[in-house]
């Protein structure tokens, strides 16, 4: 008998790595979504959901999930020093570090507003609209286009940070993550840029390559870019601004993003059981 009862004991004692190993995948993954306004559903119809309530209803998990419209480096870095410790963080930068806006105190004319910093920004469009309208419309983008050009040539039309000081920021916004998370997906957004000037061609790729190129070189490893492909920059994943995604964009971003995450949790069960 008591032979018995201590191979008993001897397999229950075994048994306590697996349970607790299934009892931590049945814990909902927690993860925080902070991103701008091409994360969010603007310009979709009320059927259609961004890609981070997708990835919600898809994993099952407790999100967190902060969209705001304009959101540069050093605006990210203030948000995520206040959102909770969490399983997975995903980074969705936009336009806004890198993209030219217009540095003047000029009061708004001319159908522009130059005293916001989206005075140039396209809109969106939602419904079908007659042809002389579309024409008004062609006709505004090419004098908003060559306002542009000449605030550039005075020095008032260009990136609000300085492109010296994206190392810097990038480096504080990784300790920041590194302080509510183990793992970082940095997910840079692109645009379709249709309708962009050379000007902002200009410094969106500059800035954009800088960015990549620093969060790659960083000496934590728990960072992870995740590149948007050559071939998703199609006219169907955007709406009519060119910068917003549509709902075949959305849901073809939560691919992307799924395929990542699973090979992160793929990597730390491995790390686990080693």
């Amino acid at each position: 008998m008591p032979k018995l009862l201590h191979q008993l004991l001897k397999q229950v004692i075994h048994s306590f790595p697996r349970i607790n190993q299934e009892l931590n995948t049945l814990k909902k993954l927690r993860i925080a979504v902070v991103g701008g306004s091409a994360c969010s559903s603007a310009g979709l119809d009320s059927s259609s959901k961004a890609w981070p309530l997708l990835l919600r209803d898809s994993y099952h998990c407790d999100l967190q999930y902060v969209s705001l419209g304009g959101l540069t480096i050093v605006r990210a870095i203030q948000i995520i020093s206040e959102i909770e410790p969490c399983d997975l963080v995903i980074l969705n930068l936009g336009t806004s570090t890198g993209w030219p806006i217009p540095i003047t105190k000029l009061q708004d004319r001319f159908g522009i507003k130059f005293s916001s910093e989206f005075g140039f920004h396209q809109p969106i469009k939602k419904t079908e609209v007659p042809t002389l309208f579309k024409i008004r419309k062609i006709l505004k983008l090419r004098f908003k286009n060559s306002v542009k050009y000449l605030l550039f040539a005075f020095g008032l039309y260009r990136p609000k940070a300085g492109i010296h000081e994206i190392n810097d920021q990038i480096d504080v916004l990784a300790k920041v993550l590194k302080s509510k998370t183990r793992n970082t997906v940095w997910l840079q957004h692109r645009v379709f840029q249709k309708t962009s000037t050379r000007v902002e061609r200009y410094f969106y790729r500059r800035y954009y390559n800088k960015i990549l190129n620093k969060v790659e070189s960083l000496e934590d490893k728990s960072i992870s870019v995740l590149q948007i492909p050559d071939t998703f920059v199609i006219q169907s994943n955007y709406l009519s601004d060119w910068v917003h995604l549509s709902h075949e964009g959305h849901t073809k971003i939560l691919k992307l993003v799924s395929e990542h995450i699973d090979d992160i949790l793929e990597i730390n069960h491995e790390e686990r059981r080693a």
